[in-house]
């Protein structure tokens, strides 16, 4: 029952972190697998060899539970998968970190929680079935489950909860720790009851007794420290900002250092590459309208940049509810390189590459949540020909002003352009001297017939 309560503590506690409904097959894989073994190993007489076999399981329960979305890819990604788990075991707590809540499945952020429950219900087995004086340590576990959750978590606490003319500050985090002292305090109360009765049929009441009071009132004791904690930190918890290790961690993507979009956008005007086909899109269902690259929203009054900053583009592992949800699939072809990810405004689910590069692309794939703008930057170079990948994102129409926007000053083209123009021989630079109020390709000048 003990190993049941710290399984159950701990997806509770950890559900904040990844909603996702595969955390509960895999703390109840993780829980029953450490009891299995410990408790064969104790029946069995194992010895030193249960250490063995407790590693031997965690091997082999690590992709499927751990690392679920490897076996997408087949047989073949099983050892990719087995050995990304195995190095989040000691780096797997910075990944957690460093991505925004809910993480999901994505890579290998259930490592660290299974880690956690299979360590803890193992300890608090062998513990357990050691003897009379390490089964009282035996439920300790319980509080590193709870604490995972704290720590890893959110800085944002749950809704107060009115009660009447009472108002509960933080009620989830309060209810999981204080069922956490609960287990401990009775888990105490239930083994001296064990070592009482065990005196009582070899004669030895009195000194039982006394243990019994003891260690019942250690776990009394428990449970009172516990309540008076939470009724004393919660308002504190509540009137001050709170601050965990996922505050302190950001991940800095460089873009200062790319060259302004608008170059590239120049580039493809040139001849030379205007019929260089960018990237293609297919969906089954619906197309959206139009994809964005880049989203330039500063201006100095002169140039339109990327604001980047500390925080800006962060990781991406699970999406949301979006209007008119599709599904594309974009293939990058031979005019298109860049690190800016052809997508929507909303994003419904992390893109999935596919191609020699998805796993680096998969990594280096952040997203401004402010703009909808995404970067891939397995390199400094981002995306190149071959890459592709596959996303469900939003198909529906880009919002309209309320308001139609002020009028803008039709732009003449001066006599000696429009020469130029003719003279170029160019037939798209000439129905642009012609007044053509669609966007043309392929020079310069077309861009400015384009203006209203």
């Amino acid at each position: 029952m003990l190993a049941v309560a710290i399984g159950i503590l701990a997806a509770v506690a950890a559900w904040p972190i990844y909603r996702s409904e595969h955390l509960w097959l895999l703390i109840a894989g993780a829980t029953g697998a450490a009891y299995g073994v410990v408790l064969a190993g104790r029946l069995w007489r194992w010895g030193s060899f249960t250490a063995g076999a407790l590693l031997l399981g965690f091997v082999v329960l690590l992709v499927p539970l751990a690392v679920p979305d490897a076996l997408l890819s087949g047989a073949a990604g099983i050892p990719r998968g087995l050995g990304d788990g195995l190095a989040a075991v000691a780096l797997g707590w910075k990944q957690v970190l460093t991505l925004t809540l809910p993480l999901g499945t994505y890579q290998a952020v259930l490592v660290p929680v299974f880690v956690l429950v299979y360590a803890s219900v193992a300890a608090s087995t062998w513990l357990a079935l050691r003897d009379a004086k390490s089964a009282v340590w035996a439920a300790l576990p319980a509080a590193a489950a709870v604490g995972y959750g704290t720590v890893f978590g959110p800085a944002e606490l749950s809704e107060p909860l009115l009660l009447g003319s009472v108002t509960v500050t933080a009620p989830r985090e309060l209810a999981v720790w204080i069922a956490a002292g609960i287990v401990i305090a009775c888990w105490i109360s239930w083994t001296s009851g064990a070592a009482r009765r065990a005196a009582l049929r070899l004669g030895r009441e009195s000194r039982a007794r006394r243990r019994s009071v003891t260690r019942g009132a250690i776990g009394a004791g428990i449970v009172v420290l516990a309540l008076s904690a939470a009724a004393v930190l919660a308002p504190a918890a509540a009137t001050t900002p709170r601050s965990v290790p996922r505050d302190r961690i950001d991940p800095v993507v460089v873009v200062r250092e790319q060259t302004s979009p608008l170059a590239s956008y120049r580039v493809w005007k040139r001849d030379a590459a205007f019929e260089a086909p960018l990237f293609t899109v297919s969906s089954a269902g619906k197309l959206p309208g139009r994809l964005r690259l880049a989203v330039l929203d500063h201006s100095n009054g002169i140039d339109f940049t990327v604001s980047v900053g500390p925080g800006t583009f962060t990781r991406y592992p699970s999406g949301g509810t979006v209007a008119d949800p599709t599904q594309i699939r974009v293939e990058i072809a031979a005019g298109y390189s860049g690190i800016w990810v052809p997508l929507t405004t909303e994003l419904a689910a992390t893109p999935r590459f596919a191609g020699p590069r998805a796993a680096e692309l998969s990594d280096g794939f952040y997203l401004d949540r402010d703009t909808g703008a995404g970067i891939a930057v397995p390199t400094a170079a981002g995306l190149r020909s071959g890459d592709e990948y596959t996303v469900e994102l939003s198909a529906a129409p880009d919002a309209q002003l309320g308001v139609p926007p002020h009028a803008l000053p039709r732009i003449l083209i001066s006599p000696s352009s429009r020469n130029w123009i003719a003279g170029s021989g160019n037939s798209r630079c000439r129905r642009a001297a012609r007044g053509s109020r669609q966007q043309s390709s392929g020079c310069a000048s077309a861009a400015i017939s384009a203006m209203p």
